[in-house]
């Protein structure tokens, strides 16, 4: 196992493979990815494993240069090595932008394509006074969730019948914000929206997806209901807790409910 993360700068780690990619980090059979790294301590609907999303480089390719034949053929990348490790486990951290933005005056609207800055990540940390440890899980509530209990009947419909790709709130895709979880040693990142990044997708040469998941294996999870964590949080003051997930055991899974505790 690898004991320092390489600066942003010395990416893609293997030269011939696709840009950005930490490949070979934790060795070049490794399948656990970020979630090698050991957090300081040791609610999720969906989570998405490195066998999710591929990296396009003229050919497709997966965490760790698995290949589009291995993922047909294999369990390569599976979900099942998470369950097979212990599951996920470690020191939560949630950002609650949308009650900081709120008490600025700047909460941008969760059902339309807005991004959510490392600088606007950076001023609700130091609001909340949180300190990032090693290994953290970082989990991102941008108000989308409270959004759709919001919405009335027909709204939903409208929103669920749009053509084309939803518009939805979520972190910018930028080599800003691929910089800041990188040398943040974030384990996971986790978020409230439809997807960790702003959608439509707003980058394709930074696409958060590509980066975390083909070239870290750095899990992603999507669509968590954050109210009552975030309540909570703020009651007490106290923005980190415990967090445990057990994902579905099935060989090969590509994404499970994460059936996911955080406690305080």
């Amino acid at each position: 196992m690898a004991k320092d993360t390489p600066p942003f700068s010395s990416l893609p780690l293997q030269k011939d493979g696709p840009r950005g990619n930490a490949w070979g980090l934790f060795g070049k059979n490794d399948e656990l990815g970020m979630l090698n790294r050991p957090s300081m301590m040791i609610l999720w609907p969906l989570i998405h494993s490195p066998r999710h999303n591929g990296m396009d480089s003229g050919i497709l390719v997966y965490f760790n240069g698995c290949k589009q034949e291995d993922v047909h053929n294999s369990k390569r990348n599976g979900i099942h090595v998470w369950v097979e490790n212990g599951g996920v486990v470690g020191r939560g951290v949630l950002l609650d932008y949308c009650s900081w933005a709120e008490s600025e005056g700047k909460l941008l609207p969760a059902l339309e394509t807005s991004s959510i800055t490392v600088s606007d990540l950076e001023k609700v940390a130091e609001f909340q006074g949180v300190i990032f440890k090693p290994g953290d899980i970082l989990f991102v509530r941008s108000g989308f969730v409270r959004a759709l209990d919001e919405m009335t009947k027909d709204e939903a419909v409208e929103y669920a019948s749009l053509a084309g790709p939803p518009n939805a709130i979520g972190v910018k895709s930028c080599e800003e914000t691929l910089k800041w979880i990188w040398e943040k040693k974030f384990s996971a990142v986790a978020g409230d929206a439809l997807a960790f990044e702003s959608l439509p997708f707003q980058s394709t040469t930074h696409w958060l997806h590509e980066w975390l998941l083909a070239g870290w294996g750095l899990p992603i999870g999507e669509l968590f209901d954050l109210e009552k964590l975030a309540a909570e949080c703020k009651h007490r003051k106290k923005w980190n807790f415990f967090f445990s997930s057990m994902p579905l055991n099935v060989p090969g899974g590509v994404a499970s409910p994460p059936n996911g505790v955080a406690i305080l």
